[in-house]
This record gives structure tokens, C-alpha cells and sequence, in this order.
């Protein structure tokens, strides 16, 4: 039998009553790191809450954090229905488990359940720490997953708190560097103009009648398609790690006009669409990695089909730029 290690006791209610429990906090002894941080966070944010004075307790149960012999026995049924960075948060009336998939969703679900009986973390300087004196325990089976795999709030100031992030269950710019090994405006690095522009100008965009060295690419041309994969791979082979790979749109709003180009946005309800289908036939030749796109710039608009010709579906996620 795999022993449980105690980290640490607070004081807890599974009433509103004035009747007070204490409750144990534990993890497996062989969680990761990521799960003792996670119940270590539980803890001090209840004790800042001053859940945890009384020491006098009349019964005693447990808040089991990450993946422990308690969850597998009472609440196995749910594990697998979480993907990504999902996370539970389950109870029976008098025990609570914590748990997640992924490296962070232990940490996520804490922060949930904190969320729930009233803290808060508006900044990372800006925490409500509401007054403890009881906390129900509920009879719940709470299923949580991410609608998007990465999830990053560019450019915003508190998220480059690492508290803050792991609190609203986001990516930091570090996370971004472990993960992908491309990020956003890459056809300029895919299809440089420096290197193919004079020997290849049909392959780049047409804008007021002339092919443009810092246009987009001619997504309609199926020789940018090959020779864009031939370069993705090239490079993907140098980062083997890397799981995520952006295929995305320069810096810019001059999407192609070529007649074959505004032909496909005909089709595909607008240069989205086409964009979304040109981003789709290279994703397909590389099933073992997420290949993102963007909605910036002449893509910010979702493709529109009233006519109702052929319809691109996303198959990969979009990224929001």
C-alpha cells in the first residue's frame, strides 16, 4: 500500500455550523513537485484566511491534492475524461480531492476550489483574502478542460506573474519558449523574400498589380506549399522537442489579389478561409505536432460562406493575436 505523506493540517468546516473539523492535506509520497507546491499553495492561502486557529476538532477528514490512492478509489471514473491541463475537483460530504492532468492542473484545480469559497487574485498585487470560519465540503464531481491547449495574454503586464498565470490557468512567454519552436509572422522566415523573391515572385503576394517583397505568400500557388513544408521539416528536425509550430500571416494587410488567390476566398468564405485551408494542408503532413495559425490583422474577420460552397473546418486551434 502507498503511504500517504502529510504536509500540513487546517482547520476546516463541512458545515456552516460553529463546529469546526480539522482536515489534513495530503499527497502521495511520490508526487511531483508540481503537486506538493500545489497543496503547499492551499495551505498558506487558508492559513492567510485565519482557517486554522481553532485546534480543537471533534472529527477529522482529508483534502487529498494530485494523484493519490483516495481519488483512484472513489473518483477513478473521472481521470479520464480530463485532457490538457483539466483538472476535478471531487468530493464526497467530508473529503475533497484535487487533482489534474498535464504538468500544471493539480496547481489549477487549487486555485479553482480557492476561487469557489471566495479568494481572488486580480493582480498580483491585488489579492482578496475573504475571512475563514467555515467551508462546506459538497458532494461534487466537477470536470474541468481548457477550451484552447495554449492559452497566453500577450503583452498584458500581470501576466508575466507567474502567480497570477498559474492562478487564471495561463501560459507565460517561458511556457511559449519550452513549447513552440516557431511563434506567429513566419512566412517571412518559412519563405524569405531575401532568398526566393527574384528567382520566385509568383510565389509571394500581389498587391495593386505587382508581387510584393513584404507582402504574404500566394497561398493559391501549390509550390509555396512544398517548398513551406520542405523548410518546416527541415527545421522541425533541429528542435525534435518542440511540439507546437506556427504557420501564420506576416505582420501586415496585404494579402494576396492574385485572381487564383481571390478565387479561394470566394470559396473559403474570405482570406481566413483560405489562409485556415493552406494552414490545414501543411498541418496534415505533420500529425505528431500542433501547427497554429493566426487571427490578426486580414484574418481577424471568421470566414463567411453564404453561398454555401466548400466550408475550411479548423483542425488545428487558431491563435489570437
Amino acid at each position: 500500500m502507498r503511504k500517504l505523506a502529510i504536509i500540513m493540517m487546517l482547520l476546516w468546516t463541512a458545515s456552516a455550523s460553529a463546529q469546526s473539523e480539522v482536515y489534513h492535506v495530503v499527497v502521495d509520497k511520490n508526487a511531483t513537485a508540481t503537486e506538493r507546491y500545489a497543496a503547499a499553495q492551499l495551505r498558506e492561502f487558508l492559513y492567510k484566511g485565519q482557517l486554522g486557529t481553532d485546534t480543537v476538532a471533534k472529527k477529522q477528514g482529508t483534502v487529498y491534492v494530485g494523484n493519490t490512492k483516495y481519488l483512484r478509489q472513489h473518483f477513478a471514473a473521472y481521470i479520464d475524461s480530463l485532457h490538457d491541463d483539466g483538472y476535478l475537483i471531487c468530493g464526497d460530504g467530508k473529503n475533497l480531492c484535487l487533482y489534474g492532468a498535464g504538468e500544471k492542473g493539480t496547481l489549477y484545480a487549487v486555485y479553482a476550489y480557492l476561487e469557489k469559497i471566495g479568494y481572488r487574485c486580480y493582480t498580483p498585487t491585488a489579492l482578496i483574502i475573504p475571512d475563514i470560519f467555515g467551508i462546506e465540503v459538497p458532494v461534487c464531481h466537477e470536470v474541468s478542460n481548457p477550451a484552447f491547449t495554449y492559452r497566453e495574454v500577450s503583452y498584458y503586464y500581470p501576466n508575466h506573474s507567474q502567480l497570477y498565470a498559474d492562478w487564471h490557468h495561463l501560459h507565460t512567454v517561458a511556457d511559449r519558449d519550452s513549447l513552440f519552436g516557431m511563434f506567429v509572422h513566419t512566412f517571412k522566415d518559412l519563405i524569405p523574400p531575401a532568398r526566393y523573391f527574384d528567382a520566385h515572385p509568383e510565389w509571394f503576394s500581389l498587391n495593386n498589380g505587382r508581387r510584393s517583397r513584404d507582402g504574404q505568400l500566394c497561398l493559391s500557388n501549390p509550390a509555396v506549399l512544398e517548398e513551406l513544408c520542405r523548410r518546416l521539416a527541415d527545421t522541425m528536425a533541429t528542435a525534435p522537442e518542440k511540439k507546437m509550430w506556427s504557420v501564420s500571416n506576416n505582420d501586415n494587410y496585404n494579402a494576396c489579389q492574385c485572381p487564383e488567390c481571390l478565387h479561394m476566398d470566394s470559396l473559403y468564405g474570405g482570406p481566413t478561409g483560405t489562409l485556415l485551408h493552406f494552414v490545414n494542408q501543411v498541418a496534415r503532413r505533420f500529425p505528431d505536432k500542433t501547427i497554429s495559425t493566426l487571427a490578426y490583422q486580414y484574418t481577424r474577420c471568421a470566414p463567411t460562406n453564404p453561398r454555401g460552397e466548400a466550408r475550411e473546418k479548423c483542425e488545428h486551434y487558431v491563435l489570437l493575436h
